[in-house]
């Protein structure tokens, strides 16, 4: 024989524990046993990073290059209905980067056409000139569905910054979360061996200056390196250049 029971409903208590609501089954001739019929969970949202966040060369504002992607960022409702329709989502990279493209995927859980709605705003918003974004009107849910989709950017950060690549989300659409997304290094390690000079004599010795490549193809092709000195200070003769491992 089969029993079905439906329609229940379950009221929680305001101090109950978040997570699997447990129905404990048992009887005469019955297996005792506890099934989950339910998941007790607050309103909120998860933005979150899964992989290994890459590493982006300082400096660089090619767009097309994947030197620039950041990891890919999933942002889910915890609960349907959590996000508030037709509300804005601020999201904020450090002051040293601009955004400069982006790539959006997985969409779900949104009324119809919200992937095409999504870009547009991206598209109208990311100019490669701002280290924020905002989107106004989030779009709304498909009925009883949570909402998530996942986003890539193309970042581009200034030549002489370092450090982790933020992406915080905010604003009133009741998105909030901040994730590394990215790291950013210098193009290329300098290593000064230091020497002692004295003032007002010509043709001093300096130590070697050593530039090495912080990944592969850091320094571009045709591209151009400077080898400043400090202000009263200039090369009596032509410095002696070469390479002395790599292909350059």
């Amino acid at each position: 024989n089969t029993i079905y029971i439906s329609g229940l409903k379950i009221d929680a208590d305001k101090d109950a524990a978040y997570g699997d609501i447990e129905v404990q089954v048992s009887g005469d001739g019955i297996t005792d046993q506890d099934i989950i019929v339910a998941k007790y969970a607050d309103y909120g949202s998860e933005v979150s990073v899964k992989d290994e966040v890459p590493t982006v060369l300082a400096g660089r504002n090619n767009a097309d290059t994947k030197d620039l992607k950041t990891a890919e960022i999933l942002i889910k409702e915890e609960v349907a209905g959590s996000w508030l329709s037709n509300r804005d989502v601020q999201i904020e990279f450090p002051s040293w980067v601009k955004v400069v493209g982006y790539e959006i995927s997985g969409v779900k859980g949104f009324a119809a056409g919200a992937e095409d709605a999504l870009k547009a705003k991206f598209n109208t918003e990311i100019k490669g000139d701002s280290n924020e974004i905002e989107l106004n009107n989030l779009p709304g849910q498909a009925a009883g569905k949570t909402r998530e989709f996942k986003v890539k950017f193309y970042v581009s950060t200034k030549a002489d910054a370092q450090g982790d690549i933020t992406a915080k989300f905010s604003g009133k659409a009741g998105i909030d979360g901040e994730v590394v997304v990215a790291k950013a290094v210098a193009p290329v390690n300098v290593d000064i061996a230091k020497a002692n000079v004295k003032t007002g004599i010509k043709n001093q010795a300096i130590g070697n200056v050593t530039l090495t490549e912080a990944a592969k193809g850091a320094l571009v092709k045709d591209g151009k390196v400077e080898l400043r000195l400090t202000d009263g200070v200039k090369f009596s003769e032509k410095p002696t250049v070469k390479v002395v491992e790599g292909n350059l």
